[in-house]
């Protein structure tokens, strides 16, 4: 929060991709707290983790982009070389996930053949 008071949402904003690795639910945070989990843990049992992890990348992403188009912030050249790591990898990963289930599902295939 205080990086987003500070004007520094961009920071925020690469901050935000350890998350993911970070993450846990609390246990006593209150009710403010208590509901969203709740829902975040139902609507996660319906996607694969994969998925799940992927789509944690997005509100660091979203943050990124208002802090640069609404709030005119700068991204200097470190913000734009990790930034491009982040997604390489995630392009890497993804492109190696559906490699590797359209791999089982090709062999999968041929077994019932």
């Amino acid at each position: 929060m205080w990086a987003v008071i500070d004007g520094k949402i961009v920071e925020a904003s690469l901050g935000q991709y350890i998350n993911p690795l970070t993450s846990v639910l609390l246990i006593g945070s209150g009710m403010v707290t208590a509901l969203p989990l709740l829902l975040f843990t139902k609507s996660a049992k319906k996607v694969s983790l994969s998925m799940l992890g992927i789509l944690q990348y997005i509100s660091p992403t979203l943050s990124l982009l208002a802090g640069v188009i609404l709030y005119h912030e700068s991204l200097t050249k470190a913000h734009v070389i990790a930034f491009s790591f982040i997604w390489l990898a995630l392009i890497v990963y993804t492109f190696s996930s559906i490699t590797k289930w359209g791999n089982k599902k090709y062999i999968k295939n041929k077994m019932e053949a």
